[in-house]
């Protein structure tokens, strides 16, 4: 890739083709085949795009470095069999379900895959270390956990009708997270931990079926985990003890406060007028309305 200064661009010059295997605010470095170009670009200089007229800033060089499509004669295509061979077939599976829309596609980007890597890891450890020894009160710890695990259902069923593979994905991941927590804390009965597990492996099944089945078998069911039922969804352990409204005063958030999730809308709107940041805002005044707008999570006082 070629650095040209204002007023300099040679004519007819041809562009390099790749994937971004490393980008920082002022260097791109890109595969192309088997080689590997690193092209520095100053803030102030500007570049020939092929297909694009005149010259063009280093924020439009890399948009139009990604959003190159894969082929053999730009030498840019990645192997599958490769990837797989080095991460696995559930690894590179997981990744481009998370990565990419199912129908856009993407920029492939090598370093992406390590997230997929990371947590795919974490999931075997948590799972293979087991229970956490349960010391004091655990009742809080297990419903949190259980209310994680019956969250995810909903999300990984709806990605997956949606064909939003990559939310699925995420809410799988923070369920491994939820896990990774009760597991340090020690806040959670073995009861409620093993359902959960249980609940996460099913989910995960479709997405890395082969570290679904052997963990599934580890945690010693007899039979497969891709012959069981999709989970069930339980509302009530999905529901949040506590939620978050937001306060406006004239429009503008001022501030966000912690309720019940069966709060009142008439215990919504005192909470929201006792709030010290909203009365530094009201200055003594008497507001004129006050609107409760629980699907929104918010509450509106207006002056």
């Amino acid at each position: 890739m070629q650095v040209i200064e204002p007023g300099q661009v040679p004519p007819g010059f041809q562009g390099v083709y790749g994937e971004i295997v490393r980008r920082t605010e002022n260097i791109l470095q890109v595969q192309n085949g088997n080689a590997q170009v690193t092209v520095e670009v100053l803030p102030e200089a500007q570049i020939i795009i092929p297909e694009v007229p005149g010259t063009a800033r280093v924020d439009q060089l890399r948009q139009h470095l990604e959003i190159q499509r894969m082929s053999k004669s730009r030498g840019n295509v990645v192997n599958p069999d490769e990837l797989v061979q080095q991460y696995g077939a559930d690894t590179v599976r997981a990744y481009l379900m998370f990565a990419f829309d199912w129908m856009k596609g993407g920029p492939w980007d090598s370093q992406g895959i390590q997230g997929v890597v990371r947590w795919l890891r974490d999931v075997w450890e948590v799972v293979h270390t087991g229970a956490p020894i349960s010391h004091g009160d655990v009742e809080a710890g297990s419903r949190q956990l259980l209310r994680k695990a019956h969250q995810a259902i909903a999300k990984v069923e709806d990605g997956m009708q949606r064909f939003s593979f990559n939310t699925a994905v995420a809410a799988l991941m923070e369920l491994k997270n939820a896990l990774v927590k009760a597991q340090r804390e020690g806040n959670v009965d073995a009861q409620s931990w093993h359902e959960a597990v249980r609940i996460m492996l099913l989910l995960m099944a479709p997405v890395t079926p082969f570290m679904a089945e052997e963990l599934w078998a580890r945690e010693g069911h007899s039979f497969s985990v891709h012959q069981q039922a999709f989970p069930t969804f339980d509302a009530a352990l999905a529901a949040e003890d506590e939620i978050t409204l937001g306060v406006q005063v004239n429009g503008k958030v001022r501030d966000r406060i912690t309720v019940p999730a069966t709060i009142s809308a008439e215990d919504a709107k005192a909470r929201a007028l006792a709030s010290e940041a909203v009365q530094r805002y009201l200055e003594g005044k008497t507001p004129r309305k006050v609107i409760y707008v629980p699907k929104n999570g918010l509450v509106n006082i207006v002056i």
